[in-house]
């Protein structure tokens, strides 16, 4: 979880993805810019919903897949070296 900036629990402020309440509670709570923002999930409708709100959204597939986007991204490259992956993470 440390690759992480923020984590809001949909438990905790009782609203759930799709809902774009939820994305924008996001946003505002952890000063994210959501053009600078990658949101992955393997549920269609949820990428469709962070997408509508600027983010890039990745419909998740398979890990492979994945990394191609985040590569064609160019995401991994930047933070590559500002990183350090968990051991036993394939990435």
């Amino acid at each position: 979880m440390r690759w992480f900036q923020g984590i809001l629990l949909s438990g905790e402020v009782r609203l759930l993805k799709p809902d774009p309440r939820i994305f924008r509670l996001f946003f505002s709570t952890h000063a994210i810019d959501p053009a600078h923002a990658v949101y992955i999930d393997d549920l269609k409708p949820n990428v469709d919903a962070a997408t509508a709100l600027g983010m890039h959204g990745i419909l998740f597939t398979d890990p492979p897949t994945l990394r191609s986007e985040l590569v064609n991204l160019d995401y991994w490259i930047r933070f590559r070296a500002s990183i350090t992956p968990p051991p036993g993470c394939p990435i």
